[in-house]
């Protein structure tokens, strides 16, 4: 056996995780079994071609295949190894087989050995081709009663080299795809611990999920907000809320002390009315769907007020996004000018306190007038069909100057909406403002009551239905 390669024995895998811990991998544990098939009914060599030598696993997180790789081992009674670029390409330069008694799947990630190469490269590119040249003629000296099997991880089948996607080499593909909203939210609150949480965490996996996606969408940023979760729990002594979940979302991990408030009462109160305009927006034009999660004038590092939407809103428009809901969007993100431009006056208004929004709307705009193909007329009769033509790559000069100037006609409508609802609604946006004033944070419990002193009943009541 060649040296520095550790076997791990079937009876060591135990500890595997379970299945029930990783999620769309029925197909995985299929192949398990056929594995434990193959050799237990003495399987010949079309039998062993259908059932696969080497086999990938397509999926982002190397860890969660590192860990699927030992279930597989341990379910198939193969014993397990693992190893590197340079180990798999000595292994099979030298023709070395590692004979041993008892099958084994052998682990390898993606590297050097597997990388897509011109066989016209430097030199030093020499081993990897030779390597890859020869992989499926050692793959056919496999030994049918104690079989040596392949598996790999990449992020996307074309990640390896065509030279080892062709028959009798890495020929079978196991696609693992992302998990639902639902299903991430879940492992998420599973990791905190479910006994640490209320209901408005564990009743709503989705908007957990929904919130990692938007913040938190890597598994090292989890784990740090797993942590951050605990340590509240502990302090405190309490269940977890969703509104614990919110705040991290805003302000991550890391722990510091509150900024003193230095702000002049003037641009406290321009602040406000800009925020109250953002939640206005939001619950109105969504017709009560989009209640805010939180909002706060406290100034943070690089905000100094924060309006948060519905996680619910957003989940439950997950990968359903509509001409509507972008323009939905693009419509909060105009909203704070808007407020502040009908309660200050235009000359009033922060030059500055808009930026953020204006770029979020004019991107949005864009890619509705020059990617999605409608144009700023498209909500009257007949104009449905006038923007059809949409940039496909790089745009051309004369399709760039045509987004520019559709997407600025379209902010420039939506304005308009935006400041006929708010100034039919003044009322609504002086009481949000007065709150924030007077409380400086409100949260989604604060919104739903403003609404239902405020609105009619229909509106509050779709509101509480969808938060």
């Amino acid at each position: 056996m060649q040296s520095g390669i550790q076997v791990q024995t079937n009876d060591s895998l135990q500890s595997a995780h379970p299945w029930a811990s990783f999620s769309r991998v029925s197909m995985l544990k299929r192949w398990a079994a056929e594995l434990k098939s193959a050799v237990s009914n003495g399987a010949d060599a079309t039998v062993w071609r259908l059932t696969g030598k080497a086999a990938m696993i397509v999926h982002n997180d190397h860890k969660t295949c590192l860990e699927l790789a030992k279930r597989i081992a341990f379910d198939a009674n193969f014993n397990f190894i693992e190893l590197d670029s340079n180990q798999i390409m000595e292994l099979v330069g030298n023709s070395d087989y590692l004979q041993q008694n008892a099958p084994a799947l052998v682990f390898v990630p993606q590297g050097e050995w597997s990388k897509r190469v011109d066989p016209k490269s430097d030199d030093d590119l020499t081993q990897v081709i030779r390597f890859q040249k020869n992989f499926s003629t050692y793959l056919a000296k496999m030994e049918p009663a104690h079989p040596l099997v392949f598996l790999t991880s990449c992020n996307a089948y074309q990640d390896i080299s065509e030279e080892l996607r062709q028959a009798g080499s890495f020929d079978r593909r196991f696609v693992i795809s992302k998990p639902t909203l639902d299903e991430q939210g879940l492992a998420f609150l599973q990791q905190v611990g479910l006994e640490m949480c209320d209901s408005s965490l564990t009743a709503h996996p989705g908007k957990v999920g929904k919130l990692l996606d938007i913040h938190f969408d890597e598994e090292r940023r989890q784990g740090l907000i797993v942590l951050a979760m605990q340590r509240i729990a502990n302090k405190e002594k309490r269940l977890l809320t969703f509104k614990d979940l919110v705040g991290l979302g805003m302000q991550g991990s890391g722990e510091t002390e509150a900024l003193p408030e230095t702000m002049s009462r003037a641009n406290l109160g321009r602040n406000a009315i800009h925020e109250a305009g953002h939640a206005l927006v939001s619950m109105l034009d969504s017709g009560g769907t989009n209640i805010p999660e939180y909002s706060t004038i406290i100034q943070g590092e690089d905000y100094s007020g924060v309006v948060v939407e519905s996680y619910g809103y957003h989940y439950s428009h997950d990968e359903q996004t509509c001409y509507a809901q972008m323009r939905h969007q693009i419509r909060i993100s105009l909203a704070g000018r808007a407020a502040e431009e009908l309660m200050l006056g235009i000359e009033n208004v922060s030059a500055w306190g808009a930026r953020s929004d204006l770029i979020k709307a004019t991107g949005r705009a864009k890619q509705l007038m020059g990617l999605c193909g409608f144009s700023p007329s498209s909500e009257k009769d007949g104009s449905s069909r006038e923007n059809l033509t949409v940039v496909e790559d790089a745009a051309s000069s004369s399709e760039d100057a045509h987004v520019e100037n559709s997407a600025r006609l379209f902010l420039a409508q939506q304005y308009d909406a935006v400041i006929n609802l708010i100034d039919s609604n003044r009322s609504l946006l002086e009481t949000i403002t007065e709150r924030l004033l007077k409380n400086k944070v409100l949260d989604q419990e604060d919104f739903l009551e403003i609404l239902n002193s405020t609105m009619s009943p229909p509106l509050g009541q779709s509101a509480k239905a969808a938060s």
